[in-house]
């Protein structure tokens, strides 16, 4: 078997159980309505920053520039459904993002330039995929309300496992620390 010499990955919001069981559970309501595949509750995240290939020899670089991140912690309320006809994705997001989500994003995006990585230059618009390969969105954009109180953020590598993605936590740093 060849060795690897990249890993697809991305920085997220990692969900505790509890969020992740909620969330699960909203995908499998909206999924009567709307069809498609449901995400794997094992895989439900809000992405971050997508990195996509980056070279196995880079991936400590990336703990570093994340190890030196202060933010603080916050809660958000995943409270609105939305539909991205184009590419037929259910998603659940925020209403309103919090200032530190989008400062913890902003942060993130400028070390990550900093130091060589390709970031996307668009506004950053916190979602979670619930459904890919929707026939429809769903009626009314309310989700009711999940409130997540995330405390950290993760680095995570994309893989397929058994024809299927699997996502691995491959770091984790806490909110709220120094430096």
């Amino acid at each position: 078997m060849p060795q690897e010499t990249a890993a697809r990955l991305f920085f997220a919001l990692w969900p505790g159980d509890k969020v992740r069981a909620a969330l699960a559970q909203l995908a499998r309501s909206v999924h009567r309505q709307c069809g498609g595949r449901m995400m794997l509750e094992r895989n439900i995240h809000l992405t971050l920053l997508f990195l996509g290939d980056v070279s196995i020899e880079r991936i400590a670089d990336l703990h570093a520039l994340a190890a030196a991140v202060a933010a603080p912690p916050f809660d958000l309320a995943v409270d609105t459904l939305n539909y991205w006809r184009h590419n037929r994705i259910v998603w659940a997001g925020a209403a309103e993002c919090p200032a530190a989500l989008s400062k913890l994003v902003a942060d993130l995006a400028q070390r990550l330039r900093t130091a060589g990585f390709p970031c996307e230059e668009r506004e950053y618009l916190p979602h979670i995929t619930l459904l890919r390969n929707a026939r429809r969105g769903p009626a009314g954009g309310a989700a009711g309300r999940v409130l997540w109180s995330a405390g950290d953020f993760v680095l995570v590598q994309s893989l397929r496992r058994d024809g299927a993605t699997a996502y691995d936590v491959i770091g984790r740093w806490p909110l709220g620390a120094a430096p």
